[in-house]
Order: structure tokens, then C-alpha cells, then sequence
């Protein structure tokens, strides 16, 4: 850690461009204020390790978590826990975690999609931590904010609600960063427990049409960090992917199944399904437009659409890009052999496969009734066709990160 923070590359030139072609470069050094930097969302799969990149640097940190959230977690140890109302501040407690404090790094997500939970989540919880942070934090106190590439195509309501929040905080005065990843190495791993139980891989079409450069959990965490230290000097979006080339599902399916010594099996599911499925869903959501029901699950449709139909890439830095996902691949086969895979609250998509199965097994379920009048492919049966499709479509919403 030591070595990492000496290192500490100059960020304010990448941000002149959304790049981080520049984060080599020697960095003007920075003494870090007295007040704590409060980490919302310090449970989840980014904010833990963000907590634990701060306590290794010396700074003192506080973890606020959503009430009913589990706290006992490893990476929090050392760092002061307040648990609150991140959205409301019932109770009050996120204003006085946010009294005295030199810094916001906030990683919260919504873990549906559902359009009323990502404007509470991703806008206005983000928004009144930045307001709080005005009022009460010391003077000069900056505002880091995970967001994603993805929003530069801005057809979700999760991505509209990120937007605002940016904007938000481009119009606050407030010395701030805005760090968007491409995707991380959990959110594009969570079929390896399948193929260690010798399930077959889930495709959509041929596995080739999007590409991702995935980015590792504590390389994210370092730039965050270093995004807050830099802040006064940045109040500009940072980009960034990991390390290598882009990689297709189909090549992601291929690390994974060398790694855990099988031959690879692919369960391939027709691309036009999901434009059928969202179609059916977007037509009775017209219908319909008083039903919060029919709202949540076409926007789900959309979402995995969009994450089956878009390239999640971000540019690559040496810096940030020490984790390399082979080797992660390989660590996550032995833990899946050794039956301790972890849920990971990733936010948006739902935390674990079997959430993903119910909030998507009834839109899938819907807009095949459609289609089971069709010729099956490969002979699969009724039963193979709709399970693959509810097993892909999760997938989907797996691979959203953010």
C-alpha cells in the first residue's frame, strides 16, 4: 500500500479528456485533511474495498451502511460503522457521520434497476451525501462519485439517474471526481460455479457480439482514492478499463473453462429473443402505464438488452491495472470447487444469480409464450429453451456492474 501511495500518479491531466492516458505522470503531493472520508455503500463489492484502500493508507474512515445491511465484514475492520437512512437521513445519522468529514467516496448503487429504486439509490442518495457534505464537512471537503462508461449512452433510467448526479455535482462548487469503470471482474465471472458443476455456458447469439475490458476490485479502489486526494485539481470523469485487450463472452467462457480444466459446453440463446421479450414488455407497459409492476419489469428487459448489445470498455493504465483476470478467473474456480463462491452485492444487477432468476424468470417467461409457437433450436425441448433463456437472461443482468 505504501509503495502504491508514494507511486500516486498526477490525475488532473488525464481528466482534460475523459482518459487516464496520463496517470503516470508524477503527482504534486497532497497532505491529507484531519477529517474522516465517509464511503457510502461500504458494504458492497467496491465500497468494502475502497474502505479497506483508505485504513491501508493511514486515513481515517467511516463505513456507512444501509440499516439491515451486514456490517461484520473483514475489509471494514479498523473503520468507524454508522449505520443510517442514506436516502431520507431518518434518524439523522448520515449528517453527523458527514460532520467534520474531509470527503464523500460514494459507491451507491441500486440492486434492482427498478426505476423509482435507482433514482433513490443513484441520484438522490448520492445527491443529499453531496449536500450534507456542503453543509456540514470542512471547508474544501471534496466528493469522489462511482458512476460507469455506460452512461455515455444514456437509454436506461439507471443511466439517467447517474447523469443527474453528475450534473449535480459539476453545478455544486464542490472540489469533485467522477470515476467512470468499464465493468469488473465479478460482475463477468458469475457463471463459474455453474461451469465447475458441469453446467454449460450461457451465450447470447455466437458470444462475440460486445466486448468488455473488465477492471479488478482493488485496482478501482486505488483510483477512487486517488481521485479524492486529487480532487481540487480534477472536477472532471476519469475513464478507465483493465488491463489487456477487450474480451468477448465467448472468450470470457474460455479463460474460465481452461482455468477449470473442462472442455468447454455452450448453451446458445438466439440474440432476437431479447428483442421480442422487450418488445412484448415495452407494448404492455403502453398499455398499462399506471402499473409500477409492468414499469420494473420492462426496464429490466431493457437493461439486459443493453448489456447483451453494448461494448463495456474503458482505456487501460499500467497503474490501475495490476489485477489481471485470468488469475482471477482461476482463484474464482477454486473457491467455486471448494463450494465458498461469495455473493457479492455488486449493486445494479441484483446481488446473486438466484435474484437475478426471479426478477427476470417472469418477463422472460412472458415474452416466450410468444415464441415457443417457433421452431425450437437444436432440438433442446420446450423445457431446455425456457430454462437457457431465464439462465441467459440473469446472466445479462450479472454483467451489469455498476
Amino acid at each position: 500500500p505504501a509503495a502504491r501511495s508514494a507511486a500516486r500518479p498526477c490525475i488532473r491531466h488525464a481528466l482534460q479528456q475523459p482518459t487516464v492516458q496520463a496517470l503516470r505522470q508524477p503527482s504534486m503531493q497532497i497532505l491529507a485533511k484531519p477529517g474522516p472520508v465517509v464511503v457510502l455503500g461500504a458494504t458492497g463489492y467496491i465500497g468494502k474495498a475502497v474502505v479497506r484502500e483508505l485504513l491501508q493508507r493511514g486515513r481515517p474512515t467511516i463505513a456507512f451502511v444501509r440499516q439491515g445491511s451486514n456490517s461484520r465484514v473483514p475489509e471494514l475492520e479498523g473503520a468507524t460503522i454508522v449505520k443510517g437512512d442514506v436516502i431520507l437521513d431518518r434518524g439523522g445519522h448520515l449528517s453527523s457521520a458527514l460532520t467534520g468529514a474531509s470527503g464523500v467516496i460514494s459507491c451507491l448503487s441500486s440492486r434492482s434497476g427498478s426505476p423509482e429504486e435507482v433514482w433513490q439509490i443513484d441520484y438522490a442518495g448520492s445527491k443529499l451525501a453531496l449536500d450534507l457534505l456542503n453543509e456540514l464537512g470542512d471547508a474544501g471537503a471534496a466528493y469522489v462519485l462511482l458512476s460507469a462508461v455506460c452512461v455515455k449512452t444514456p437509454v436506461l433510467q439507471l443511466h439517467r439517474a447517474k447523469l443527474a448526479m453528475e450534473q449535480a455535482l459539476a453545478n455544486s462548487g464542490t472540489a469533485h471526481a467522477v470515476v467512470r469503470p468499464s465493468a469488473y471482474f465479478k460482475s463477468i465471472s458469475k457463471q463459474v460455479p455453474n461451469v465447475v458443476a458441469g453446467k454449460p455456458y450461457v451465450l447470447w447469439g455466437d458470444g462475440t457480439h460486445t466486448r468488455c475490458n473488465a477492471i479488478g476490485q482493488r485496482d478501482l479502489a486505488a483510483l477512487l482514492v486517488d481521485c479524492l486526494d486529487d480532487a481540487h485539481s480534477l472536477n472532471r470523469v476519469v475513464e478507465i478499463g483493465g488491463p489487456g485487450s477487450p474480451v468477448t463472452p465467448l472468450e470470457q467462457s474460455q479463460l474460465i473453462f481452461r482455468e477449470a480444466g473442462l472442455e468447454p459446453k455452450y448453451v446458445r440463446v438466439p440474440l432476437g429473443w431479447l428483442d421480442a421479450i422487450t418488445g412484448t414488455l415495452e407494448a404492455t407497459e403502453r398499455a398499462v402505464p399506471d402499473s409500477a409492476f409492468l414499469r420494473d419489469f420492462a426496464e429490466y428487459a431493457r437493461i439486459s438488452r443493453f448489456y447483451a448489445t453494448v461494448d463495456m470498455i474503458g482505456p487501460s493504465d499500467p497503474q490501475y491495472g495490476r489485477e489481471q483476470l485470468a488469475p482471477f478467473y482461476a482463484q474464482e474456480v477454486r473457491l467455486a470447487k471448494d463450494d465458498e463462491c461469495k455473493e457479492e452485492s455488486l449493486g445494479l444487477p441484483a446481488s446473486s444469480l438466484l435474484a437475478s432468476l426471479m426478477a427476470t424468470a417472469l418477463p422472460v417467461t412472458f415474452g416466450l409464450v410468444l415464441l415457443l409457437l417457433s421452431p425450437v433450436p437444436n432440438g433442446i425441448g420446450t423445457r431446455g429453451v425456457l430454462g437457457s433463456a431465464v439462465l441467459a437472461y440473469s446472466e445479462l443482468f450479472q454483467r451489469a456492474h455498476l
